[in-house]
């Protein structure tokens, strides 16, 4: 009578043991599937944001160099530095900023011409600032959507008029300090000109 007792003891506590190493049902299996889903999403999102603000304070805070490079020029050569030669930059009169551009051009990439600019077409104006200073590494050149800066607009005549740009990805506008200009396709790429004007 005794042994039998302990054997439903026994095949109790196997039964308990069995149960509890019986694992996850498919729902609750499903259930942790779509918290962690839920979870990467939001960790995404929240990774992009910050990366892209960084990006962004990179990008203008290596404008706000060359704006300084110009500025210290004309206060020792009384104007800023003209960049045009026989022969130099496009019809539009845009010139890179810099170096080791995508393509070898800067503005547009992958078109030649009015929009694309060839990194060369920089070169005068690279010489004239190195006397002052050095020009900054453009190790923040930020490429959307084929647009990539940083350039000089320059058009001479009386009073010439001297404008750095540059390209960020932003929905919000350009940050402060720099002026909006033409902005990309707001449900493609976000791509925003942003622009210093210098007076």
């Amino acid at each position: 009578m005794s042994m039998i007792g302990h054997n439903n003891n026994s095949h109790d506590s196997r039964t308990n043991f069995v149960s509890k190493l019986r694992g996850f049902t498919i729902v609750e299996l499903l259930i942790v599937v779509v918290v962690i889903g839920i979870l990467a999403a939001i960790v995404t999102v929240a990774y992009t944001g910050i990366t892209t603000q960084a990006k962004t304070a990179s990008t203008i805070s290596e404008l706000k160099a060359w704006q300084k490079l110009f500025e210290i020029y004309k206060a020792q050569f009384g104007n800023y530095p003209d960049p045009v030669v026989s022969g130099d930059g496009p019809s539009n009169q845009y010139y890179c900023l810099g170096t080791g551009f995508p393509n070898g051009s800067c503005q547009s990439t992958n078109l030649t011409g009015t929009y694309g600019v060839a990194e060369s077409t920089g070169a005068t104006i690279m010489t004239e600032l190195a006397k002052v200073g050095t020009p900054p590494s453009n190790s923040s050149k930020w490429t959307v959507n084929y647009n990539t800066g940083p350039y000089l607009r320059f058009i001479p005549g009386a009073t010439p008029f001297y404008q750095l740009q540059t390209i960020i990805q932003s929905t919000t506008g350009c940050p402060s300090g720099t002026s909006a200009g033409w902005y990309g396709d707001a449900t493609y790429d976000h791509r925003q000109h942003c622009l210093i004007t210098l007076s």
